[in-house]
C-alpha cells in the first residue's frame, strides 16, 4: 500500500502573514517620539550651547543659546539629557 503525502497550500495563511511582518516592519521603522526633542549642540570655542528646534534644516540660526557667566559653562564638548 503506498501513501501519498501532499502539501497542503494556504494561500491566505500566507498573505496573513506577510501582513503581520510588514505592519511589524513598519512600526519598527516609524520614527520614535523621541526625535520630535531639539537638537543640542555644544560650542566648546564660544562656551555656549545651541538649541536647534526639532526637524530644522538649512541655514537657520539657534531657536536658543545657553551662554554667559550665569551658566559657568567652560569649553562644553558634550551634553547629557536626561529622558
Amino acid at each position: 500500500m503506498r501513501i501519498n503525502h501532499r502539501k497542503q497550500s494556504y494561500p491566505a495563511l500566507a498573505l496573513l502573514l506577510v501582513a503581520v511582518v510588514f505592519a511589524a516592519a513598519c512600526s519598527i521603522v516609524a520614527l520614535p517620539s523621541s526625535f520630535d526633542s531639539p537638537l543640542y549642540v555644544a560650542n566648546s570655542g564660544s562656551n555656549s550651547i545651541a538649541i536647534y528646534a526639532a526637524f530644522t534644516n538649512g541655514n537657520t540660526p539657534p531657536s536658543r543659546t545657553l551662554s554667559g557667566g550665569s551658566t559657568q559653562l567652560s569649553q562644553p564638548r558634550f551634553i547629557a539629557l536626561r529622558p
